[in-house]
């Protein structure tokens, strides 16, 4: 699963402790050190990564799901986000996307 924009990354725990296999992306390095500390501190497992979500660092088809909570909107250019998002889902996989 790829979590776009991990924040202080309770999403993304709540998926780990219910078995998910992590990958997230956040724009800021201080997110991402928040997330590794948290995910040391209850002994979870992700690969959280600084990146931006217009430019996936990602191969094509390599996810499924793809999750992005409020966040698709507030990119500069959301038409690249939504393809770089298709781009990374594997064939019949579930963008779970919400924005406001």
């Amino acid at each position: 699963m790829r979590d776009i924009a991990v924040r202080l990354g309770s999403d993304h725990q709540l998926f780990a402790e219910n078995g998910a296999i992590l990958t997230g992306i956040d724009l800021t390095e201080r997110a991402i050190e928040l997330v590794r500390s948290r995910f040391e501190l209850f002994g979870l497992h992700s690969d959280p990564r600084l990146a931006d979500c217009e430019n996936l660092p990602f191969e094509d088809a390599s996810f499924d799901p793809v999750y992005s909570w409020c966040i698709l909107h507030h990119t500069p250019n959301i038409p690249k986000a939504v393809a770089a998002v298709h781009r990374v889902l594997r064939p019949g996989g579930e963008p779970k996307i919400m924005v406001n």
